[in-house]
């Protein structure tokens, strides 16, 4: 028999475990690519080089918050337009805004480069623009404007399944929980592996949902710890020891943490704009070190580095000043 009992109210905004893993693992994506201006055999490049599993961390994070937003909003089948209008509205004029910031900088670049001769890469021709515009350069081959755009396409692509197939994700019943953790997982060896479609990321969404799980007392802290620890065993066996790392310490810091700083809660706020915009205000420091100073030594390299990493931070908080926050407050007023 299906329980009708409804489930315990969460309060929106209320976990600064969430922010924490947010602003780091943005960090950790910014260092992973300015690590590309230090030599291949640098310290710098060999620490960094892990940077990228942030990423997992920015899934797992998407696999508890969404469909927590849903539950929240009491998501019916007549709210999928509705809440795909608004998910546009929230993210999307931020993606294209960086799109511009990046416009701007690569023909900056490509003009001082080949000597005062307008020229720009492919990836902004009408069609990269538009594969853009549906976040599908990864289907066509096409390269992406910046290579971290395909992790927006990923998440849409988990975003449209999860207002499909909510209704079957937010039940409390073992019976039905089990067969959907086992199905998404099995999505992960239908497709090659690569950054093109969601299921190569599966168990990070699925460690994501069995928190969601939890915080609305579907299951228990025994249960859910015996649930992160079959998939983590999997993960080991299908991702390896580098992404089992990584979605490990994300659980832990979601499950022990309960309260952040001041700075943590701030880096977490502007994750999604430090994301989007390192590649402009970061890296338009490297580049110009790169180009006016191209023999730099390691130590001098490195400091430019982090330079880059502290002006990509402030940078970002105008951008979601600017950009991110008005288009949150709009879609919260148009749509709710």
């Amino acid at each position: 028999m299906i329980s009708t009992a409804p489930p315990t109210p969460i309060t929106a905004n209320r976990f600064d475990n969430v922010e924490i893993i947010r602003g780091l693992a943005s960090v950790f994506v910014v260092l992973f690519h300015f690590r590309y201006y230090a030599a291949p055999e640098s310290w710098t490049n060999k620490i960094f080089q892990y940077g990228y599993l942030g990423v997992d961390a920015f899934f797992i994070i998407s696999g508890f918050v969404l469909p927590l937003s849903f539950a929240q909003k009491n998501y019916t089948i007549a709210d999928i337009l509705p809440q795909i209008l608004r998910r546009i509205i929230r993210i999307e004029p931020a993606y294209w805004a960086s799109i511009f910031l990046c416009f701007i900088k690569d023909a900056i670049y490509e003009y001082s480069l080949h000597k005062k001769v307008f020229a720009l890469p492919d990836t902004y021709s009408f069609k990269s623009l538009v594969l853009h515009l549906f976040h599908a350069n990864g289907f066509f081959s096409m390269t992406w404007i910046r290579e971290l755009y395909w992790t927006l396409a990923i998440d849409w692509q988990f975003y449209l399944f999860l207002c499909v197939t909510f209704f079957l994700i937010n039940r409390r019943e073992w019976w039905l929980r089990y067969p959907i953790y086992i199905i998404i997982a099995s999505t992960y060896l239908m497709v090659p592996a690569n950054n093109v479609w969601a299921s190569f990321y599966c168990f990070d969404f699925i460690a994501g949902i069995m928190f969601f799980h939890f915080t609305r007392n579907y299951v228990s802290r025994l249960e859910l710890l015996a649930m992160w620890s079959a998939l983590l065993c999997v993960v080991y066996l299908k991702m390896g020891i580098n992404h089992f790392c990584s979605i490990s310490a994300v659980c832990v810091v979601l499950y022990f943490v309960k309260a952040g700083t001041d700075w943590f809660r701030f880096l977490g706020k502007i994750s999604y704009s430090l994301y989007l915009t390192h590649a402009f205000s970061g890296w338009t420091l490297i580049s110009i070190a790169a180009l006016y100073y191209p023999h730099l030594d390691e130590p001098a390299k490195a400091f430019i580095i982090f330079t880059a990493v502290l002006l990509s931070i402030p940078f970002a908080y105008w951008f979601y000043l600017l950009v991110e926050k008005p288009t949150a407050a709009w879609a919260k007023k148009l749509i709710g």
